[in-house]
């Protein structure tokens, strides 16, 4: 069918279906340049204004062809689609998957600074920010609030808070995650603060499969500051929690 000429209107609508299903089908299966090749063979039947006439198409085709070429490493072509992406996304929320690919395709190539520098601006979007070279001072600080946020909730019962369910939320704390490792490398005190930030979310807005592993590094921290035995419950209740996370 991709291979047909002089084809009508709908039966490039048609195609570009086609092609969407297949190339979803295909990364399910880890067929990655697969996908890649049924993705871009969508774009393909993409009307001229696609970025117009068919937006959510395209957002869905260029981010899916992004992805794919990060998971089989293929990085150079993961910018040109990317770069498309954002150019032509309409709100925050449909360049953050676009930003997520961006973030871990630096990070797969151990360009750390970049990975982390991406991800604060997405979080400065979501209206998140830090400070750019926090000092042990400020992480501490942000460890007190921390503190005062859980106030005298027993830990165990964290656990029964109830899930998170703005999508705002969701993306923030996933690219919380995702840029925490890096920072550990290249910002410690800012390691910290993403963390701390991390538990105060998943206090106020809810739980998400990210605050396991908020808590078990919030655990962690405390064992580190001779809180052995909250940083163990803490541990304990992240385990719990990625066991049974309903």
């Amino acid at each position: 069918l991709n291979w047909g000429k002089d084809i009508t209107k709908e039966e490039k609508e048609i195609l570009v279906d086609l092609n969407l299903r297949a190339g979803l089908k295909a990364k399910q299966s880890s067929a990655f340049s697969l996908a890649f090749e049924y993705f871009v063979t969508g774009i393909k039947f993409l009307d001229n204004d696609h970025w117009q006439n068919q937006y959510s198409l395209s957002i869905e085709l260029y981010t899916n062809a992004a992805e794919a070429s990060h998971l089989y490493a293929d990085f150079g072509t993961i910018e040109q689609y990317v770069d498309l992406v954002l150019a032509n996304a309409r709100n925050i929320q449909d360049k953050i998957k676009a930003y997520e690919i961006r973030i871990l395709g630096y990070i797969s190539q151990n360009k750390l600074r970049e990975g982390l520098d991406t991800g604060l601006v997405v979080l400065s979007q979501l209206g998140i920010k830090f400070p750019k070279n926090p000092v042990l001072l400020q992480a501490v600080l942000a460890l007190i609030k921390t503190k005062i946020t859980i106030g005298k909730t027993k830990i165990e019962d964290l656990k029964d808070l109830p899930k998170m369910t703005l999508e705002k939320d969701h993306n923030a704390i996933r690219i919380l995650s995702e840029i925490a490792p890096p920072a550990y490398w290249i910002q410690p005190n800012k390691m910290l603060m993403l963390i701390f930030k991390m538990v105060r979310l998943s206090y106020k807005k809810g739980f998400a499969i990210q605050s396991c592993f908020a808590y078990a590094c919030y655990g962690m921290i405390l064992c580190e500051l001779g809180e052995i035995n909250n940083g163990y419950r803490f541990g304990n209740m992240a385990l719990k929690l990625l066991n049974d996370p309903a």
